[in-house]
């Protein structure tokens, strides 16, 4: 969103960012005091969430979390909205046994988790409630990860995580539609835990400030690509092995920039970078138009993400090239999962 960045914009939008920020404290002090009513369902609920629109790196912390879950013996369900999906109400995308649904219709990130963590049910309904009872009725889950829950409130949870990118919000923490953010620095009050996703020092900056304003665990998270997949023959690769390579990049994220910067850190040669727009379906048009590209600039790599290769993988002209797909997984500390369980 680059005109969030130019401060004309902001000046002019900040009367109506006010507006929206008292929205959102009379809609949250609503559900404080009972007048807006939420439900309990019979599992522990852990939401999963943000305070800002785009990417900050929610599912690699849900397919992380579920996976430690797992690991301590815990049965773990995955509920979503499944945003940009073509179908409505409540969709099983996983029973617990890799994807049943194709991916228009589960939306590209409960897909994702659904072919990642096979052993975990997933499901996607718009009414969290209604979806939230669908999965203890049919799946039975000590746990269920609320996929961007924080201003879901509808729903009751147990805890609240809420990943903040400190780059992002060092630059503008305005509210929309003068910044990216849904609700002010009020309403971290609410999480349990905040998980900080950027480099070192705005990490720090970051920390200092929210230390003032907010008494909940604050951490860090590592959301890195250490190794890239390859379907061709369906093995890792460590990142390095794109350096120097003429890669052809396509993504429909919500912060391309972020796989920009990855590329570039590891010396790779971008001769295109194609965005699209977060949870863009890709046409048979756009894949030919891309391959065009591809070959005309006589690319050695496709470089695209998991989000985007669940809905691309099924066009067979990529079968014809090598394509490259950055692991981007989160690298959870002791200290956060220790406040879990």
């Amino acid at each position: 969103m680059r005109i969030l960045s130019n401060k004309i914009w902001r000046i002019a939008a900040w009367p109506f960012s006010l507006l929206m920020q008292a929205v959102s404290i009379l809609r949250n002090k609503l559900y404080d005091f009972g007048i807006y009513k939420s439900y309990r369902i019979n599992a522990t609920v852990i939401s999963v969430g943000n305070i800002s629109v785009g990417g900050t790196g929610k599912t690699p912390v849900i397919m992380a979390l579920a996976e430690y879950l797992q690991m301590q013996g815990r049965s773990v369900a995955v509920l979503s909205r499944g945003y940009a999906r073509n179908s409505s109400g409540i969709v099983i995308v996983s029973e617990g046994k890799g994807p049943v649904c194709d991916v228009r219709r589960a939306g590209d990130e409960p897909y994702l988790i659904a072919s990642r963590l096979p052993s975990v049910p997933v499901v996607v309904a718009e009414d969290r409630v209604a979806g939230g009872k669908e999965i203890c009725r049919r799946f039975h889950p000590e746990i269920i990860l609320l996929d961007d829950g924080f201003q879901h409130r509808r729903l009751q949870r147990d805890f609240d995580i809420v990943l903040l990118d400190t780059k992002r919000f060092l630059q503008n923490s305005s509210v929309l539609p003068a910044g990216p953010y849904r609700e002010g620095l009020i309403g971290l009050k609410r999480a349990n835990v905040i998980l900080l996703v950027g480099s070192r020092l705005q990490n720090d900056k970051v920390m200092k400030k929210l230390r003032n304003n907010v008494n909940c665990h604050i951490d860090t998270v590592d959301i890195t690509s250490k190794r890239v997949w390859c379907p061709a023959t369906a093995e890792f690769m460590t990142i390095e092995k794109l350096s120097g390579k003429k890669v052809f990049v396509t993504s429909a994220i919500g912060q391309p920039e972020k796989l920009r910067s990855l590329l570039k850190k590891v010396k790779a040669d971008i001769v295109a970078f194609y965005v699209f727009r977060d949870h863009h379906f890709y046409t048979i048009d756009d894949i030919e138009r891309l391959l065009v590209k591809y070959h005309s600039l006589k690319a050695d790599a496709l470089v695209t993400t998991w989000k985007d290769w669940v809905k691309i993988q099924a066009f067979n002209k990529l079968n014809q090239i090598d394509v490259c797909i950055p692991e981007h997984k989160a690298y959870l500390k002791t200290a956060f999962l220790d406040t879990l369980i």
